[in-house]
């Protein structure tokens, strides 16, 4: 799955490099501030300063939320979609505005958790709401749609993975708290349907990812999707999934390395070039709502072979040492061993492991070697795609979330896979926080 974590630029020096190699544009570099866990509160407030130099404050998280809902917005109004793409270009017009749009919603229901403020939650969560209906507009997707149909209104077409397996994960994970939108509820039930139908002719577990390209981990939303909506309505877990994991233990493990190989070769049943960063580990999150201890295994070779550090500055390889091969769409950039799209979603996977040391070491070391803008009660990050700065978000908002509720002692699942207690925390400072609706809901993602 390609993520669309970097620009196409370049820079000769060392510091530049790593910059470059961790993908990230999240505030001034190198900059310094008091420790988080002191400044962290339960609830979301509009602030009244600009946001402190802290890349985990509660804060910061919403600065950057309110940009990244500025940018969808302003990006939205130029309504310049590609066409075409076989997932190899165009994929800044094709599958990053749909990107970007998830990873927001996903970051902005981890938001709302952490809100006790009635308007401030209910802000995030009609940005989130916003965000997905946005996601599946028809216009956004004719790329996908030339490949395999609209199954929104074609019960004949075939669901993309790529596009509508994300989609619908990010509609299961936020659960019933998004907003009352009848079109977001129609899409996913005719989504899930699509997908039950489309998996149930696949003994491999496995859809392709367009006509003639299947990556393995591009499968694997679609069935965590189907494996949380199926808890939750108290209903026998897809098929789809043990079929996919039987194919992915025959066939797709490296066995110097014990990761799985995301390029797959239907026809020869056989995988295709070494294990990829950036592919593992977006694949992640969508593995442990569905089999945490397959995860966990995964995340232990993960931890092994591509998570590195070079100095104080941690990041995620592309490719296992010894397995490189030239960078591509996929990977982005690969700079000292690092690749920007595997370092980006790298924050996210470790979060969702709850490995809280691992995703806080390497959201600062994205911080830190980012030039970010604060620019009043926002932060700008114009070097960064939009959907690389919402990738980022949304693995920094499910750090905080989960480190809060472990400090208050909290226990149990929420609909966003964070501890469920963490919504009704409330510092005494905050309780007096004073929030303004209106500037939550003045953009239109």
């Amino acid at each position: 799955m390609r993520s669309g974590l970097t620009r196409e630029t370049q820079t000769g020096d060392r510091a530049g490099c790593v910059r470059v190699a961790l993908c990230v544009a999240l505030c001034s570099a190198c900059a310094t501030s008091e420790p988080t866990r002191a400044r962290e509160r339960a609830v979301l407030a509009l602030p009244r300063d600009p946001p402190p130099r802290d890349p985990l404050a509660i804060d910061t998280l919403l600065a950057e939320q309110r940009s990244i809902r500025s940018r969808l917005h302003r990006e939205d109004a130029s309504s310049l979609y590609a066409a075409r793409t076989d997932g190899t270009h165009s994929l800044s017009s094709t599958e990053w505005p749909v990107f970007a749009r998830v990873y927001f919603a996903l970051a902005s229901c981890a938001l709302a958790e952490l809100a006790t403020d009635g308007p401030a939650k209910r802000a995030l969560l009609d940005d989130a709401t916003r965000a997905l209906v946005a996601a599946l507009e028809p216009r956004r997707l004719r790329w996908i749609h030339e490949h395999f149909g609209d199954p929104l209104v074609d019960p004949r077409a075939t669901p993309s993975v790529v596009v509508h397996g994300t989609v619908l994960y990010a509609i299961e994970r936020c659960g019933p708290a998004l907003s009352d939108d009848t079109r977001l509820a129609s899409a996913a039930a005719t989504l899930r349907a699509a997908f039950v139908r489309a998996f149930e002719g696949r003994p491999d577990g496995l859809l392709p990812s367009y006509r003639a390209m299947t990556w393995v981990t591009d499968s694997v939303p679609a069935l965590a999707a189907l494996a949380l909506h199926a808890r939750r309505a108290n209903e026998p877990e897809p098929l789809a999934w043990n079929r996919w994991k039987n194919t992915v233990q025959t066939h797709m493990i490296e066995p110097r390395t014990g990761l799985v190989v995301a390029p797959f070769n239907s026809a020869a049943q056989r995988a295709m070039g070494p294990p990829r960063g950036s592919a593992l580990l977006m694949a992640v999150p969508y593995l442990a709502a569905i089999d945490e201890p397959f995860a966990r295994a995964q995340w232990r070779q993960l931890e092994s072979h591509l998570l590195v550090s070079i100095g104080d500055l941690s990041g995620a390889r592309e490719f296992p040492r010894g397995m490189e091969l030239r960078p591509d769409a996929d990977s982005g950039r690969v700079v000292l061993g690092m690749g920007e799209s595997a370092s980006g979603f790298a924050i996210l996977a470790a979060a969702s492991m709850g490995e809280l040391v691992t995703a806080e070491r390497l959201a600062r070391s994205a911080w830190a070697a980012s030039g970010a803008v604060i620019a009043g009660d926002r932060v700008d990050c114009p070097e960064l795609p939009t959907v690389g700065h919402a990738i980022i978000l949304a693995g920094k908002s499910l750090l905080v979330l989960r480190r809060t509720a472990l400090a208050h002692g909290a226990h149990g699942a929420s609909s966003t896979g964070s501890p469920q207690r963490s919504t009704r925390l409330r510092s005494r400072s905050s309780a007096r926080a004073q929030y303004s609706p209106s500037s939550m809901r003045s953009s239109n993602v």
